[in-house]
């Protein structure tokens, strides 16, 4: 049921950090409307099981594109920071390390990584900077 309610990995924008404040913000939404509709031991068993599938969800789809995005340059340190405490913290609840999850997925489309283009020096100059030092012999 909880599985439903994820958005599809297909809409999220991984170009800018938006991405991140929005999900944050469903993953609350979602964590209070469990607390809220739910009483005694059901509420502790719907909380649980609402952290297995977001666990799970960032673990496979969300951390990868933005481990990927932040190594592009496209969002900042603090805000993927955010996500990956996220995923500690439901760890820590559930008393797991997470390896029953699925692996990280590796088809990442919607991560677009700029080339860096690099010209080589027109002159030798460059390398006149460098120290080398020569191999020693020990007997």
């Amino acid at each position: 049921m909880f599985q439903d309610i994820l958005p599809q990995v297909k809409v999220i924008d991984s170009q800018n950090d938006q991405y991140i404040a929005h999900l944050m913000d469903y993953i609350y939404i979602c964590l209070e409307s469990v607390q809220r509709l739910s009483v005694g031991k059901t509420k502790h068993l719907m909380l649980k099981a609402l952290a297995d599938t977001l666990g799970g969800y960032l673990r496979v789809y969300i951390l990868p594109i933005t481990r990927r995005s932040y190594y592009a340059g496209n969002i900042k340190y603090r805000n993927a920071k955010m996500l990956f405490e996220l995923f500690d913290e439901l760890k820590i609840f559930l008393r797991t390390n997470g390896a029953g999850w699925s692996k990280p997925s590796q088809k990442i489309e919607n991560v677009r990584i700029p080339p860096i283009i690099i010209t080589p020096p027109k002159t030798s100059i460059a390398c006149n900077g460098l120290i080398m030092y020569s191999a020693r012999k020990y007997c």
